[in-house]
């Protein structure tokens, strides 16, 4: 039987985050990691009902930032080599993360990647993780998801393909959220869709307006086309001047909270 160190459900999650371990890399990497802010450029994020959130994985700098100074109760798609444990995280850092996707010599991931991996793994004992597969394992993804909307959570996802590293502006996108949106809207829950972007050297996260799924499902066919006209919309704001917009529109660009 697997065993995963950040659990399939929200009692380990918790029993996680309540470990000394967790909580003193939480407050090292509140010293490392800086509090982003945020734009929005329609609604805000509802604190009464779940939605989903699509954005950039910035590296590891999203899940993080979300994940330390988002409030809203949530859950994050993760890949699940990242949840089975200190030997699983740090073959996962050095050969997929720091080599793959950071370009890396193998010597030096090596060595990041054993020095880093166990203050990571002690830190996703409590990351609200989903994990995520590419094989038939991915319908228990689903389900957790419907578990989590079920409760009133909602659901932060990474959709880009960063097999070949984390680019300025996506290449691709996986269609998996839109899948999880459509086993959703089965079970009655037209989530709201927000698209969103890490600004890097800003620290903001832009938010665009959200759509409902039942709007977006009549606009887009298929799956495919779905997440096509996502990524387009994620990579329209690579350069967005967040100033100017918050100056044109009297608008204040806020930390999250």
């Amino acid at each position: 039987m697997i065993k995963y160190i950040c659990g399939d459900n929200m009692r380990d999650i918790e029993k996680g985050r309540k470990k000394i371990r967790f909580k003193l890399v939480k407050i090292l990497l509140k010293i490392i990691v800086r509090k982003p802010k945020i734009l929005f450029l329609g609604d805000e994020f509802p604190k009464d009902k779940p939605y989903m959130f699509l954005v950039n994985h910035c590296g590891k700098k999203s899940p993080l930032k979300m994940d330390l100074y988002f409030k809203n109760d949530f859950r994050i798609w993760g890949i699940y080599e990242m949840t089975l444990g200190f030997k699983s995280v740090r073959k996962y850092l050095i050969t997929t993360y720091y080599h793959q996707k950071r370009h890396l010599p193998k010597w030096l991931s090596w060595l990041v990647g054993t020095i880093v991996s166990p203050l990571v793994s002690a830190y996703y004992l409590g990351m609200r993780i989903i994990p995520t597969y590419t094989d038939i394992r991915f319908a228990k993804t689903i389900k957790e998801t419907i578990d989590s909307v079920e409760k009133n959570r909602s659901i932060m996802i990474f959709p880009e393909d960063s097999s070949e590293g984390y680019k300025k502006e996506i290449p691709a996108f996986f269609s998996g959220f839109a899948m999880a949106l459509d086993k959703l809207y089965e079970k009655g829950y037209d989530l709201d869709l927000y698209v969103g972007y890490l600004l890097k050297k800003k620290n903001t996260f832009v938010v665009m307006s959200p759509k409902k799924y039942s709007e977006l499902k009549e606009q887009y066919k298929t799956n495919d086309e779905l997440s096509e006209a996502m990524r387009q919309q994620m990579n329209s704001l690579v350069d967005f001047d967040t100033k100017k917009y918050a100056k044109e529109n009297n608008i204040k660009i806020r930390k999250v909270r």
